[in-house]
């Protein structure tokens, strides 16, 4: 019982063995593959362009001005520009108030001056 065990005083070389090859995971064949990195790369560009295209910081700032001179929530999106008084003006059509009683109104914006155009407006400016 109680005698020693002889153990294998030599290392074995690993260097002689097969490793065996796990099989290859979806995302390893995607990460690997150009065609659809290509395809992705190409739809975050075209996602990025879109956003911008939407302009998102634009007329954020005029829907602020223009609820701080109504005194209501206001949504508002660019409709055009035109000329007023000599000035180059650009036009806003705003969503005023809440949602269940919300008014279409139109805006121009010039500079830092914000004036109601012509009145409420249902369908657009």
């Amino acid at each position: 019982m109680g005698e020693a065990t002889a153990v294998d005083a030599e290392p074995h070389d690993l260097g002689n063995e097969v490793l065996e090859e796990l099989p290859e995971t979806r995302w390893q064949r995607f990460l690997r593959s150009w065609w659809l990195a290509g395809i992705f790369a190409s739809a975050c560009v075209l996602g990025v362009l879109a956003i911008l295209g939407a302009h998102p910081f634009a007329s954020a700032s005029v829907s602020k001005r223009v609820s701080a001179s109504v005194g209501k929530p206001a949504s508002c999106t660019e409709v055009g520009a035109t000329r007023l008084d000599g000035k180059q003006v650009s036009i806003y059509r705003c969503a005023i108030g809440l949602e269940k009683s919300r008014l279409a109104q139109c805006f121009t914006v010039s500079g830092g001056e914000i004036r109601q155009l012509g009145g409420t407006r249902r369908v657009g400016c």
